[in-house]
């Protein structure tokens, strides 16, 4: 079961449950509503996409069976660490500390597939921590928004 819920409808989902939820895409704010429901269905929920402008000292609650995840960058070492994360989508920065993210890539319990990132600017600090902690991973896809920069994708 996929889930799309319009964030005045949330109010009304604050003690409803699912058990068969195992995907979520937010675009919402992160009320205290929308993370009890989370909190509530975190043990199936396999595929989770929340928005990129969480702040990142939110507490939000962990997945176990989380295999994909998209949304913040900065979020990227609560969600990671001890889970079967395959897939990351997610957008970057040239300020991102990302020597305090990436570490967290190599603490999931299966091999990444594939990395898709968004940057504003080419972030050659990004691409040494990528080589160093997903040196495995299958599928890279770095876009670019600078405009003397090209997007790259290996594969």
């Amino acid at each position: 079961m996929a889930l799309t819920v319009p964030q005045s409808y949330f109010e009304g989902f604050e003690h409803f449950s699912f058990p068969n939820l195992w995907l979520i895409h937010l675009e919402v704010e992160l009320t205290p509503p929308v993370l009890d429901f989370l909190d509530r269905h975190r043990l199936h929920i396999r595929d989770l996409s929340i928005p990129y402008d969480v702040d990142p000292q939110m507490s939000i609650c962990t997945f176990p069976a989380l295999e994909l995840y998209s949304g913040a960058f900065e979020l990227i070492p609560a969600f990671l660490p001890g889970r079967p994360v395959r897939s990351i989508i997610s957008d970057i920065c040239a300020t991102d500390e990302v020597e305090n993210v990436l570490p967290a890539l190599r603490m999931t319990t299966v091999p990444l597939e594939e990395i898709s990132f968004t940057s504003e600017t080419w972030n050659l600090r990004f691409f040494e921590c990528l080589s160093r902690y997903a040196p495995d991973v299958l599928d890279i896809e770095f876009r670019s928004d600078d405009e003397d920069a090209d997007g790259i994708e290996v594969s």
